[in-house]
C-alpha cells in the first residue's frame, strides 16, 4: 500500500510540473493563437486532464486563464497594435 501511494504521489508531482510549465509556456506564448492543440502538444497531457488541472490548480477553464492573462499582458503593454493572434480586419475604402 505505501509502494502505491508513493507512486501515485510521484505521478503526480510529475503532472503538476509538466503543468505549471504549460503555464510558463503559456506566458510565454500569450501573444501567439493557443488553442487546445497547441496547449496538449506542448504539454503532453490530454485534453481532459489538462481541463481537470486548471480547475484543480487554478479555478478556471484554460480558455479563460489564456484570457485573463491576455488582458492583464495588455494592461501591462505601452504597445497600441493589436497582438499577433488577433484577427486582422481591412478598413472600408
Amino acid at each position: 500500500m505505501t509502494r502505491f501511494i508513493e507512486t501515485n504521489q510521484l505521478a503526480e508531482r510529475a503532472q503538476r510540473l509538466r503543468f505549471d510549465s504549460l503555464c510558463l509556456w503559456i506566458e510565454e506564448h500569450i501573444d501567439e493563437q493557443i488553442g487546445w492543440q497547441e496547449m496538449t502538444g506542448q504539454s503532453g497531457l490530454e485534453f481532459p486532464v489538462i481541463h481537470a488541472l486548471f480547475y484543480k490548480y487554478k479555478s478556471t477553464t484554460a480558455m479563460a486563464f489564456i484570457r485573463q492573462r491576455r488582458m492583464a499582458a495588455q494592461a501591462a503593454s505601452s504597445s497600441v497594435g493589436p497582438p499577433s493572434w488577433a484577427p486582422t480586419t481591412k478598413a472600408p475604402h
